[in-house]
């Protein structure tokens, strides 16, 4: 994504204090909570594979689907700013963290040096994939209730198989933005799509580590060689 972009429609930054969630009552962790989808908010990370940067962009606009907001989540290369892939996602308190789509429209690294390659890990090869046509859920698929006890998992049996959500664990979650004395902690979820290789399958399956307010610190998908580090976040109401 180019660095215009980046400015994030001149977002107000987040604080960078230290991120904690506690878990409610006897119920669990507030999982949209980690999750959050409100006002404008984007997200740059980088990645120990790569010599290029990742800029999240949730766009503004939304869709009403059985009483969700779905937003829409960018993907882009910050290098010659390509649009690599989108996501779709709703996240409140009533119906908790749905997935409902996912499009790959190119790989990243175009001018970035890197020698490896995966949809949103890059290659030099070349980038346009041609029009890809969106993966659509239905139902969507749930990521997370709206409280989760560490271990538990959700089956939804959806398009095109049966997919797992397994909230595994608390993790310290380190990143470029926030380090030190404000370590987050995080909840880590790993989303299965049943193909049982890290490497192949659906692009959205992998490791998702969210802490409260401030969504995904560290995210690690289908045939990325590494994790994606959060290096700033920035929010607007």
């Amino acid at each position: 994504m180019n660095r215009v972009a980046l400015s994030f429609f001149g977002l107000v930054a987040l604080s960078a204090s230290a991120c904690t969630g506690n878990p409610i009552g006897i119920s669990g962790y507030d999982i949209p909570e980690h999750f959050p989808l409100d006002g404008k908010r984007a997200w740059e990370y980088s990645n120990a594979a790569t010599t290029w940067q990742m800029n999240v962009v949730m766009l503004e606009t939304s869709e009403n689907i059985n009483d969700a907001q779905v937003k829409t989540l960018e993907y882009y290369d910050d290098i010659n700013g390509m649009l690599l892939m989108r996501t779709r996602w709703s996240s409140d308190s009533s119906k908790g963290v749905l997935l409902y789509s996912y499009e790959v429209l190119a790989e990243g690294g175009q001018g970035g040096g890197d020698t490896g390659g995966d949809d949103t890990g890059g290659d030099d090869t070349g980038g346009a994939m041609g029009p890809a046509e969106a993966v659509v859920f239905d139902p969507p698929i749930q990521f997370g209730d709206r409280e989760n006890l560490a271990q538990e998992s959700i089956v939804t049996e959806t398009t095109g198989g049966t997919w797992t959500s397994t909230f595994e664990s608390t993790e310290p979650c380190p990143n470029n933005w926030v380090a030190g004395d404000n370590t987050w902690d995080c909840l880590r979820f790993v989303l299965d799509d049943g193909d049982g290789d890290s490497t192949t399958g659906a692009k959205v399956a992998g490791t998702y580590w969210i802490a409260p307010r401030y969504g995904m610190s560290w995210f690690q998908l289908t045939g990325d060689a590494d994790k994606w580090i959060l290096n700033r976040a920035e929010w607007e109401e």
